[in-house]
């Protein structure tokens, strides 16, 4: 029980602090505050990014993103994530690879054709299976596109 006690007590310290780790969202991201790319194309090597949401109480997750044309996207399977939620009060974000930061804002993608490129780019790098995405997409997934602050 007091193990239980101490690592319950490790992570949440941690998480209040820091990068997320894993799957266990965290708070502000340390690193190297870097000018905006010209293009993401340096993420396709990359698995996962970080992204940072509500610059009041920094909020930070482990998600997949993918470049497309000249932008940089994330996916969201739930939107009630406590990331999401943030978003829709405030699209400040800031995105974390490889220990550089790059600060943007994050809109909803509406268009349905860029969507549908976006979820190519995403079965491709990921290699999931079309319905398994599809099934997320169903029930309220969307993707949303990082631009410059």
């Amino acid at each position: 029980m007091r193990n239980a006690i101490a690592i319950a007590l490790t992570a949440t310290t941690l998480c209040a602090c820091g990068a997320p780790i894993g799957p266990i969202p965290g708070g502000h991201l340390q690193g190297t505050s870097k000018d905006w790319p010209v293009n993401w194309t340096f993420t396709d090597a990359q698995e996962y990014i970080l992204l940072e949401t509500d610059p009041n109480d920094p909020y930070s997750v482990t998600l997949w993103g993918v470049s497309l044309d000249d932008g940089f996207y994330i996916a969201a399977a739930d939107p009630n994530s406590q990331w999401v939620l943030n978003l829709m009060r405030d699209p400040a974000v800031i995105v974390g690879v490889s220990g550089n930061l790059y600060r943007g804002k994050a809109a909803a993608v509406n268009n349905r054709s860029l969507s549908q490129r976006v979820r190519r780019r995403y079965l491709a790098k990921y290699e999931i299976e079309a319905e398994e995405f599809d099934e997320a997409a169903a029930q309220g997934g969307m993707f949303f596109q990082i631009t410059r602050h």
